[in-house]
């Protein structure tokens, strides 16, 4: 049988030659067990059974793929299993990413099986395979039929026009692809085929990339010649890289400062030093854009991963970092795992957004991972924002555990966009409710259009309304699987939630009273784009959101229309917020700017002051200067005023200051665990129980530690996909022994007659919701 061996707090691996007492490896099999298991290495596996190969093991009565994390020399355990074969020649995974995600594992409280299974491409890590599964010993790689030699000679004499096509294809660069090649010479397949048959021509199946460059990549990065302020954050970047040492640097910079153009330089840099660099960005929307951008950089050099690439490309692209055949990686989150050599350089643009957060099972958090994979390859970490999160802000300024650079100005002396509010409730009072825009912005708006210039509207609500009620009773549609209210969606006339996706068709009158009292409420992006279309009939409008992007290339054709200036106004969410550069855009505005507020999270202020200066940056970036328009119903609140002003010292001073109050983050350490299951009755108990263990683990083994445990309590979605949720907050002033109080009480619930699964550990979650 196999060997359990917990994760505690991982130390280096040290390589360990083989013996013929018998070798043992430590493997991660993709399940939930929170663990890696000992398998024996056959005699005639030693030499390939090494750390970062995937293997074929016996798990009870299946056979599934693991990987090799550690080698234990030593004496036989002859009741260890064997390994059943080994799959790759070559490590799928270096040492430091081993390094890595053995961390994480034990950092983020995760199955090492499952945090290996997410840094590979998927399918690498199957949960299911067999001794004679060719899927799992061989990658997914696409071969076509390719000509990859001539012999002149042949086997017997040659017509004159397969003399004069053979002569062709001998000034050729080989291999050339069967596919289209005998259109490419003007002739038959036929007598290319008799040119195979008489031996002229040498085919075989080759390896070819399945390409995913959209037309995103069509972008051009000009160099600019830089300003006083990108000099200098330049010189201290390559600084820290010509010394050779790990270095973190908070870039902060005005929205439209250059950050960018610092980037790619440091990346030229770095490739000179003769080192590798990775940038991640937030949303997939953006990743063309900024891919595109740095491939006409640094061409053939790039690599772009991120989960809209299909199956295939998302490999190809994979092992091309793998096998080094490009030193530069683009992407999403999990780009963060790129397999890189020597890296020198890691990128984390828009480093406050949540996207970097793994919402499920391993619950990572890439910015966090990019900081500790540069301590581990010894390269500089810059994390770059105009609003950054208040943890990182305060790691830089405060504790000086980050290097701290201020871009205070935007490029070519460029001024920011004037910011106006418009008080929602004194334009109810003036004008009664009868249009989601303001006078004010709908003068704006003509105003922008008579010029030629284009508008961006910012509702961070999709959808045509946020619910339907009746004026009758109350009643309003609810999810039959979560406890959120179902969003009304013109097209197609249908009711939708947007956490499971149960939809049903909308009623005409009400399902509770029959009367024909049905309002809908709460506007949504698809209705603007209505009443922009209907108040604007000249203007081309277009909108984007989830609805509108479904499907590979929907942010890339959208946005192209845009940057192309066929559209004049941009309605969307928070997509059209995230570090687009649109020069033709002079006026932004948003509605609903207090949106946010009202969420039950400790980062809401945070996230409100954050869209709203994100999305008031993408102004004034051209030659015109910029105008913002943010309507709200609470313009005295200092998230919002802060923002009007472009203030964000302001803005954290004042936010840190209600952190430290009530002991939220960035002065404790937090966990959320969340307890999940079809009873309410029984996710009740359990988390009760939780609360209990982790409480009587305070009294005995934490007493005074400033450890506090907050519930059970339900969460604020206490329903969602089918299950009930309930969570146990844990503050803690030393992260150390938050590790600890959990990791004790997750070990006693799974040895006791309860069983663990169910419960689920967020470390420094990004919301409590």
């Amino acid at each position: 049988m196999s060997r359990e061996i917990n994760i505690q707090e991982p130390e280096t691996t040290k390589a360990i030659p083989v013996s013929s007492q018998g070798l043992v490896v430590s493997v991660a099999i993709p399940l939930g067990a929170g663990s890696l298991f000992s398998y024996l290495v056959p005699t005639a596996m030693e030499e390939e059974a090494v750390p970062g190969v995937r293997v074929l093991v016996p798990f009870g009565n299946r056979h599934l793929v693991g990987l090799v994390v550690a080698r234990e020399d030593g004496k036989q355990d002859l009741h260890l299993k064997s390994l059943i074969s080994v799959l790759d020649c070559k490590p799928v995974m270096g040492g430091a990413l081993l390094e890595l995600g053995k961390w994480l594992s034990w950092y983020y409280m995760s199955p090492p099986g499952e945090m290996f299974r997410c840094m590979l491409p998927p399918g690498l890590l199957a949960k299911k395979a067999s001794p004679d599964d060719e899927a799992a010993r061989h990658w997914p790689i696409r071969t076509q039929s390719a000509v990859v030699g001539v012999n002149e000679t042949g086997d017997s004499p040659l017509t004159p026009r397969q003399q004069e096509i053979l002569q062709a294809i001998s000034g050729m660069k080989l291999p050339l692809m069967r596919s289209g090649l005998a259109r490419q010479l003007g002739c038959s397949e036929s007598l290319l085929n008799k040119l195979r048959a008489k031996g002229c021509l040498v085919t075989e199946n080759v390896p070819v990339d399945r390409s995913p460059w959209g037309t995103g990549s069509e972008a051009e990065a000009e160099r600019h010649r830089l300003n006083s302020e990108q000099s200098r954050a330049l010189e201290e970047i390559t600084g820290f890289m010509v010394s050779g040492i790990s270095k973190s640097v908070l870039l902060h910079g005005v929205t439209a400062c250059g950050k960018t153009e610092v980037y790619l330089r440091a990346i030229e840099n770095t490739l000179e030093l003769g080192r590798t660099a990775l940038t991640l960005v937030p949303e997939i929307g953006l990743t063309p854009q900024v891919s595109g951008l740095f491939r006409s950089r640094f061409g053939e050099q790039v690599a772009i991963l991120h989960s809209r690439l299909s199956a295939g490309e998302r490999f190809d692209q994979w092992r091309k970092i793998r096998d080094g055949a490009v030193r530069v990686a683009v992407g999403t989150r999990s780009a963060v795992f790129a397999p890189l050599e020597n890296i020198g350089l890691i990128i984390v643009d828009e480093e406050h957004d949540s996207s970097y957060k793994q919402g499920d099972q391993p619950r990572y958090n890439a910015r966090d991972t990019a900081l500790k994979r540069g301590r581990l390859e010894n390269a500089v970490v810059v994390l770059g924002s105009a609003t950054p999160q208040l943890e990182t802000f305060n790691n830089a300024v405060h504790r000086n555990l980050f290097h701290y650079i201020q871009m205070e100005n935007r490029i070519l002396a460029r001024p920011l966009p004037s910011v106006d509010v418009v008080d929602m409730c004194e334009e109810f009072r003036r004008h009664g409710r009868d249009s989601a825009l303001s006078g004010a912005l709908r003068e704006k708006i003509s105003q922008r259009l008579i010029q030629g210039e284009q508008v961006l509207v910012l509702l961070n609500r999709r959808g045509y309304a946020a619910l339907i009620l009746c004026r009758s009773c109350g009643y309003t549609e609810i999810c039959e699987n979560c406890s959120i209210r179902l969003t009304y969606h013109q097209r197609g006339k249908r009711l939708l939630c947007h956490y499971c996706g149960f939809s049903k068709k909308a009623p005409e009158s009400c399902p509770q009273c029959g009367k024909h009292y049905i309002h809908y409420h709460g506007d949504g992006t698809e209705r603007v784009q209505e009443e922009l279309e209907e108040l604007f009939p000249e203007a081309s409008v277009d909108r984007l959101d989830r609805d509108t992007t479904g499907g590979k290339g929907g942010f890339d054709r959208i946005l192209g229309r845009f940057r192309r200036r066929e559209t004049d106004i941009l309605v969307g969410t928070q997509m059209i917020a995230k570090g687009h550069d649109f020069p033709g855009v002079t006026l932004v505005g948003v509605l609903n700017g207090d949106q946010g507020l009202g969420i039950p999270d400790f980062r809401a202020v945070e996230r409100t002051f954050q869209l709203l200066t994100q999305v008031s940056g993408r102004a004034g970036r051209g030659r015109k200067p910029g105008e913002v328009i943010i309507q709200t119903y609470n313009p005295g609140h200092y998230g919002i005023r802060c923002a009007t002003e472009h203030d964000y010292v302001a803005f954290a001073r004042k936010e840190l200051l209600t952190r430290k109050r009530f002991s939220f983050p960035p002065y404790v350490a937090l966990a959320n665990l969340i307890i999940r299951g079809g009873s309410a009755a029984l996710v009740k108990r359990r988390a009760s129980d939780l609360a209990r263990i982790l409480r009587r683990l305070l009294r005995e083994n934490f007493s005074g530690a400033g450890i506090r445990i907050l519930g059970p309590a339900p969460s604020a979605l206490e329903k969602l996909e089918k299950e009930f949720r309930y969570q146990v907050i844990i503050k803690a002033s030393d992260r150390k022994q938050l590790h600890q109080v959990v990791g004790q009480a997750m070990n006693e619930i799974s040895e006791g007659k309860g069983n663990p699964s169910g419960i689920y550990v967020d470390i420094d979650p990004v919301d409590l919701m």
